[in-house]
């Protein structure tokens, strides 16, 4: 059996590790130990001029009005905040997004 100072020294010297540890792990993360070696390469230049904000034709109509119905349906299940709509027709969209992935991949 350990005495009651060397276990309470036992366990604050754990408690000091682990403290330093998550130390450790939090200044890795924000990279306090370790610099980014470039960090001109995480910044991406944006192309300047006009931006459209026409959307191309789709080129199927039947799959353009199905995708705008499922994205209104899905409009106001989120704001009605209705977890059993947006269940059922993200089940339901399943079985009609394999079936379109199977016809391009047998389609020339």
């Amino acid at each position: 059996m350990i005495a009651m100072p060397e276990r309470r020294l036992l366990r604050l010297t754990a408690i000091w590790v682990l403290w330093l540890l998550i130390l450790r792990l939090k200044s890795n993360v924000r990279g306090f130990f370790r610099r980014v070696s470039n960090p001109a390469a995480f910044f991406v230049d944006l192309p300047q001029g006009k931006t459209s904000t026409e959307r191309p034709p789709a080129a199927d109509p039947a799959l353009e009005r199905t995708l705008r119905a499922r994205n209104e349906r899905n409009a106001v299940a989120v704001r009605t905040h209705d977890a059993e709509t947006q269940i059922a027709d993200y089940a339901e969209d399943a079985p009609v997004h394999l079936s379109n992935l199977v016809l391009r991949s047998l389609s020339p």
